[in-house]
């Protein structure tokens, strides 16, 4: 996937997932910005970036999840 953050989270969005550090689904979903869809996607990246996850594998979390999307 080669898209930039902004695309995917607005920077509004993207602050408050740094303020909020969320541990689970419903943490993200409380998060303007973030549905279903975008927690089907992304969730799981996100979530392991903010657990302190290398950015190759949050990549791979996503593109994985995006694969398996309909």
């Amino acid at each position: 996937m080669s898209v930039p953050a902004f695309v995917i989270f607005t920077d509004a969005t993207l602050q408050a997932i740094a303020e909020a550090e969320p541990s689970n689904e419903a943490g993200l979903l409380a998060i303007v910005g973030i549905g279903q869809s975008k927690l089907q996607r992304y969730g799981s990246a996100v979530r392991l970036l903010l657990d302190g996850g290398s950015a190759e594998d949050a990549l791979a979390a996503s593109q994985a999840a995006v694969a398996n999307t309909p």
